[in-house]
């Protein structure tokens, strides 16, 4: 996993990008889908894998329907700040208003307005955790059912959500296994990164 690195100017930096619909003559041809992340080669990377599943149904409808070569992707923005939660808090932000100017919920393939920032930082790892055959179980159980949106509270209140376990475990660095316990629970992960589903 990626490590949030600073800039020779001591900043962290950080991403909002679109994806347009670039195939003439389709129905959608010009229709966006804006995300953001810290990771942006990571994130191109799931971008590319279409057994993985990406954000929310609208854009993995599109992506099966005519292909991922048939996008175009821009940076919009490249955010920066010297505190790692003030730039999740900006990138959630910024990306929030691009969903809003190109009116990508009503008019493209965002999903919602807050969209689920893709954040590694290096102060969240998670430490290995053995799984045991229940476990895998539950595990396997919950990615085939369907799943809920997973919301999770940063330390000083941050709140990201994410369309999938899967995607908060890659974004947060905490494993499948402590995501979901915690979430059931109630109770804080470690550092007081709290998790609940909705």
């Amino acid at each position: 996993m990626k490590t949030l690195e600073r800039n020779n100017e001591g900043l962290y930096s950080a991403v909002v990008y679109a994806y347009t619909n670039n195939l003439s003559g389709d129905k959608d041809y010009g229709k966006k889908y804006i995300g953001a992340t810290i990771d942006e080669s990571t994130r191109r990377c799931a971008w590319n894998t279409t057994t993985n599943p990406y954000s929310g149904k609208k854009i993995a409808d599109a992506r099966k329907r005519i292909g991922v070569k048939n996008f175009a992707y821009t940076v919009l923005e490249v955010v920066t700040d010297a505190d790692e939660n003030k730039l999740i808090e900006k990138l959630i932000n910024r990306e929030e208003f691009y969903i809003r100017k190109y009116d990508t919920v009503e008019n493209g393939y965002n999903s919602r307005y807050r969209g689920s920032v893709t954040t590694q930082t290096s102060r969240i790892r998670a430490k290995g955790i053995a799984k045991s055959t229940t476990t895998k179980e539950k595990m396997s159980k919950s990615h085939r059912a369907s799943v809920p949106d997973v919301k999770i509270t940063y330390p000083k209140g941050i709140e990201v959500t994410y369309s999938c376990l899967m995607e908060a475990a890659k974004s947060t660095g905490f494993s499948i296994t402590t995501i979901w316990n915690h979430g059931n629970s109630g109770k804080p992960i470690k550092g007081d990164y709290r998790v609940r589903f909705c």
